[in-house]
């Protein structure tokens, strides 16, 4: 009797953990780049509450409803995502496309080795050296820099694509879960990475500029007006959030559409 407990509990645990695994990884892909709306519920009359930045990933374990809604996990956070805004493969983030193939380190010496480093830029941290023939899989690349996982060290980071020599395939079903962080990492669009200064144009060298994490989109800025202009820039959600009005039971765009319904002189 004890062993047929035994190999019930056994049995049990091993149902909770593919139920577990069941839950699906989607990604956040919006055509502009712009993040996409988490709500209370499946609608866009429902409150929102939290804004997801594109490439990101989301857990579900449900289905799309009759209105495309989907029930969602996101860092702790469960809401309803509009299913157009998410897909199964992970897009481009800032010119930074998933690659899926295993390389090898190849340094410009033989013996040599090459800096895994923490951004895609000559002068940043250098996490860990790759030495000749070290294994990496290669997740997204912009044609320069690859953004790599160390199968040695499982550490994750950039290194020059002209030091990698290319493997084998891999399934991106395989790596979905090492992917599924890595829009952090990837520099926001148009800030160069390649240099630690800029020069005026008398040739004298200027301090590294102090970026600033964009909470909003997931994207880094220089600190100052550019940062300011970023959050003043009137970026549009793809989804408006919308107000009911007590006086007509309908639903309107928050803001002035909302403001100019109540004072429409509606007796």
């Amino acid at each position: 009797m004890k062993g047929f407990i035994r190999l019930f509990l056994c049995l049990a645990a091993l149902l909770l953990c593919v139920a577990a695994a069941s839950a699906d990884t989607l990604f956040v892909t919006t055509q502009n780049g712009k993040t996409v709306n988490m709500r209370s519920g499946p609608g866009m009359k429902h409150k929102i509450l939290m804004r997801i930045p594109n490439g990101y990933s989301v857990e579900t374990e449900d289905e799309l409803d009759p209105d495309g809604w989907l029930l969602c996990t996101y860092e702790g956070h469960r809401g309803y995502i509009n299913g157009q805004y998410l897909s199964e493969a992970p897009g481009a983030i800032n010119g930074y496309v998933v690659s899926g193939y295993m390389a090898t380190v190849k340094p410009s010496s033989a013996g040599g080795y090459v800096n895994l480093r923490e951004k895609p830029s000559k002068s940043a941290k250098v996490i860990c050296k790759c030495y000749e023939s070290d294994e990496l899989i290669v997740l997204r690349s912009n044609g320069t820099w690859c953004l790599v996982y160390d199968t040695g060290s499982c550490d994750r980071g950039f290194i020059q694509d002209s030091f990698l020599e290319f493997k084998e395939e891999v399934d991106i079903e395989e790596i979905k879960f090492l992917l599924a962080d890595t829009a952090s990492m990837i520099p926001a669009a148009g800030k160069s990475s390649t240099s630690s200064a800029s020069h005026s144009s008398s040739g004298s060298s200027q301090g590294k500029a102090e970026m600033v994490y964009c909470e909003l989109c997931g994207g880094c800025y220089e600190a100052g007006n550019v940062f300011r202009n970023h959050i003043c820039s009137g970026r549009s959600d793809p989804e408006p959030e919308m107000v009911y009005c007590e006086l007509c039971g309908g639903w309107y765009e928050a803001g002035n559409v909302f403001r100019n319904h109540i004072c429409s002189g509606r007796e």
